[in-house]
């Protein structure tokens, strides 16, 4: 026997409403799952960098004191333009070497910048040497803060008359802040949501090694040793984000094509626990040590268009542009990175560094 319940106009409206409650309720579990994976991912990864290979400081600290004059670096990168709240990475990196020694091929005629000014057999490393260095970054990403702050040391040791080896470590703090007044919820009381910024701090800590000559270098460094764990909110370790130990491995040769032009084929792999590895495969080439361009391909189907120019014997200046040619368009949008190079006592007058190209 079958029985037809009439809908009334109330019924209509109850299961309506019923639905949207669901909605919301699943809405807000998305949002949540969302905003913890974001906490997660911000506690455990790194900055991006495409302009890495005009400071390699910035993933091994062996590089410490690798130059006869101080090397200061000042970077910015604005990570998939155009997308609100997308990282952007601000950092000042210096480092000087101590008790270095030079030397210097003589020649029959000064150079001048208007003359080819090859400058990458002026000059080499034959002593053992220390380095030191420091570097602040910010990294920003919706709304999650981090500011790091570090020293670093190396030791270089010349170990055939054309190979020196060096062996560097950095340490520092690491603050992280979630900035609760840019994250609404339909319920205050939910997550981690409360008065004010919630701030924690962690120490850091990188080792590295790089062996270099006069064409090539190679080079292995893992950060974030400590893995220590970041907790916006609860008690429970369910709410921990340890740090994810990062693995850089580097190479590089340079090419003369002729007493003006060079090519550099570079690459560098990075691995971390639980994730993909990732690589860029790199082409630079450079005109009379002055002018490089080049083009890097990296296996999250970016491509980067690279150029570099040396002012003067002080500054240099670089910029990367990162065109994301993946099917997700929106999450590979084009990033931007800029550098400014500042060397100091730079008492050789080289255009180029003379270790690192």
């Amino acid at each position: 026997m079958k029985t037809n319940f009439p809908i009334t106009p109330n019924f209509s409206k109850a299961v309506i409403a019923l639905r949207l409650k669901k909605g919301l309720l699943l809405l807000r579990v998305v949002l949540i799952s969302f905003l913890f994976s974001i906490q997660h991912a911000e506690a455990q990864y790194k900055p991006q960098y495409s302009l890495y290979m005009m400071n390699n400081y910035l993933i091994n600290p062996a590089i410490s004191g690798i130059e006869d004059y101080a090397d200061i670096k000042l970077g910015y990168r604005n990570q998939w333009s155009g997308i609100e709240g997308a990282p952007e990475t601000y950092y000042l990196s210096g480092h000087v070497s101590l008790g270095k020694t030079a030397h210097v091929e003589q020649r029959n005629q000064p150079r001048t910048l208007n003359q080819m000014d090859n400058s990458r057999n002026r000059y080499r490393s034959r002593k053992a040497h220390h380095g030191l260095g420091g570097m602040v970054l910010a990294d920003n990403a919706g709304p999650f803060r981090k500011l790091e702050a570090n020293l670093s040391y190396a030791y270089h040791l010349p170990v055939s008359a054309d190979v020196n080896v060096a062996m560097g470590i950095s340490g520092g703090i690491v603050q992280q802040t979630l900035r609760t007044d840019e994250i609404v919820f339909t319920n205050p009381d939910d997550f981690v949501i409360g008065n004010g910024d919630i701030d924690r701090l962690s120490p850091d800590l990188s080792l590295g090694t790089w062996i270099y000559s006069k064409n090539f270098y190679a080079g292995l460094s893992a950060k974030q040793l400590l893995r220590s764990a970041t907790n916006f909110g609860g008690t429970s370790e369910a709410y921990d984000a340890p740090q994810n130990i990062h693995y850089f491995l580097t190479g590089a040769y340079r090419y003369n094509l002729s007493p003006d032009i060079s090519a550099v084929p570079s690459f560098l792999v990075k691995y971390l626990q639980s994730s993909p590895l990732t690589y860029d495969v790199n082409l630079l080439v450079s005109y009379m040590d002055r002018i490089s361009a080049g083009i890097s391909y990296r296996n999250t189907t970016d491509l980067v268009f690279m150029a570099r120019f040396s002012i003067n014997y002080t500054l240099e200046v670089g910029y990367a542009f990162d065109h994301g040619s993946s099917q997700n368009a929106y999450l590979n949008n084009n990033s931007h990175e800029v550098v400014l190079g500042i060397r100091l006592k730079n008492k050789m007058k080289v255009l180029c560094p003379q270790n690192l190209w």
